[in-house]
């Protein structure tokens, strides 16, 4: 059972968490841009804001800026929100009755908050019903007078009638009140409360990614130049989303660096090419010894009709296609039979690794595609180290026998090892923007990565021999014969 004491701190707790702060919530949404916010206080180098309060501040909606971060904010920057460019003074002194500017009335929710919220002093003070009534309506003519400030669409009589609720309602009604606010309090940390779970507390976790970024880094100083890695498949499986969660995996930040479209469809219509220049800044002269890989990403292939993509793909690999050529046109010229006049020198990156795609589903086969790429290498005479990526694998409806099945299918396929073979859950904006980190998925991109960049693995254009058909002749009873060998 809750004492007299601690009901009435449940009250004044309930009353500012739940409705004193959206009333300044919505005067500060009135009163300054999340994004001009953030320019002042990169501007000034402060520290009295923490790397999670900055990103709150980013997400641009003030909703989840909560009392803590309000009283900051208010304190710290209030002469650039507030018109009259007064800084809110940190007083123990509530404000005198006729001082009732917005700097005056948050400070006597702050002073409030403190007394008897975090119980600043008053742990073991007892709170009279008439100092109960006294906050009841100061709270009451705050938002009387925050109607007075030209906000559109303050609901002064909505937060007066929730005030009067919260102050008097019967116990079991505040218990239930206080449950309910503080549980909404705690929802909107979490996700903050879970990403430092993930990144910050498991030591060894960061350390082994850490490590794996060595390792990747490592094998791109003994390189000459940067590896251009061809990303293959069929549309829709998630080529695009796949580069950028490598490249997430290499900079700690998400990027849209290669446009992504809707599900079981193809955005990328064009060669797109991701050299390290645009996706990896060097700030340093050991920087400009790293030789992070390229990544070309090309049209989705269609299984049913492979014709063009083989084309496409033997000048892709001899890198004889610019980056940013239109590929749906150029399917379209070798569909109506015509053929690509040659270029005198090359003009996109050479391809050094191939890393084939597929997001594995029941009824689906992907061994026809990547049987037309075997027989694309061997036609052209390449020896190309390939790599293979299984995406969506959290929409991926096979058995783990199944799985194992297909797995076994693409190694004997590729003549590749089962090493070579990634199971990757591609990172989405909404995972990145809520802190929903997946380190161990990180690790395993990353150490994919490593093996792809090995500087051993090369690929080899194999050299063909001239023959010409070889005549003898013989002599049978005087006759001249001739014979040729095939």
């Amino acid at each position: 059972m809750i004492t007299r004491n601690q009901e009435r701190r449940f009250r004044i707790d309930i009353a500012i968490r739940d409705v004193m702060t959206k009333t300044f919530q919505h005067f500060l949404a009135k009163h300054i841009l999340p994004a001009d916010l953030m320019n002042e206080i990169e501007r000034r180098r402060h520290k009295h804001l923490s790397e999670e309060d900055k990103k709150t501040i980013q997400s641009g909606n003030f909703d989840k800026f909560d009392v803590t971060l309000l009283n900051k904010l208010f304190v710290n920057y209030g002469e650039i929100i507030f018109e009259n460019g007064l800084r809110i003074v940190c007083s123990k002194e509530m404000p005198y009755p006729n001082h009732v500017t917005v700097s005056d009335d948050f400070n006597r929710l702050r002073i409030y908050r403190n007394k008897y919220v975090h119980q600043i002093h008053t742990e073991n003070e007892d709170i009279a019903i008439e100092a109960m009534e006294g906050i009841k309506q100061d709270l009451i003519d705050i938002c009387l007078r925050m109607k007075e400030r030209n906000l559109p669409e303050y609901k002064k009589e909505e937060y007066v009638a929730q005030l009067q609720v919260i102050f008097n309602s019967d116990l079991d009604r505040i218990e239930e009140l206080h449950k309910r606010v503080t549980n909404l309090e705690r929802a909107r940390k979490r996700p903050a409360e879970e990403d430092i779970q993930l990144n910050g507390n498991s030591k060894r976790r960061k350390k082994r990614i850490l490590t794996s970024i060595n390792n990747l880094t490592e094998n791109t100083k003994q390189m000459r130049k940067s590896k251009a890695l061809l990303i293959v498949g069929e549309y829709g499986v998630g080529k695009s989303s796949f580069v950028n969660t490598v490249l997430t995996a290499i900079t700690g930040i998400y990027h849209e660096h290669c446009e992504v479209a809707q599900a079981s469809s193809s955005k990328t219509n064009y060669l797109d090419v991701k050299c390290p220049a645009e996706y990896f800044k060097i700030t340093t002269d050991e920087d400009e010894k790293l030789w992070y890989p390229t990544f070309v990403d090309m049209v989705g292939m269609d299984k049913a009709n492979f014709s063009p993509f083989d084309i496409i793909l033997e000048y892709i690999l001899d890198g004889k296609l610019k980056p940013f050529t239109d590929l749906t046109d150029f399917c379209n010229n070798i569909k109506e039979g015509r053929k690509m006049v040659q270029m005198e020198k090359r003009e996109g990156p050479i391809v050094d690794a191939i890393v084939f795609l597929l997001a594995p589903k029941s009824g689906q086969n992907p061994t026809v595609l990547m049987e037309n790429i075997r027989i694309v290498l061997k036609r052209s005479a390449k020896e190309i180290p390939i790599f293979v990526v299984m995406t969506k694998m959290d929409e991926c409806d096979l058995a783990e026998e199944a799985i194992r099945d297909l797995k076994r299918k693409i190694c004997s396929s590729f003549v590749i090892n089962m090493d070579r073979i990634l199971e990757c859950v591609n990172y989405k904006r909404s995972d990145t923007q809520s802190g929903w980190w997946d380190n161990d998925a990180v690790e395993k991109v990353l150490n994919f990565l490593t093996s792809v960049c090995d500087p051993h693995l090369q690929r080899r254009d194999l050299v063909r021999m001239e023959f010409k058909k070889e005549t003898s002749f013989i002599h049978v009873d005087g006759e001249k014969l001739t014979i040729k060998f095939e």
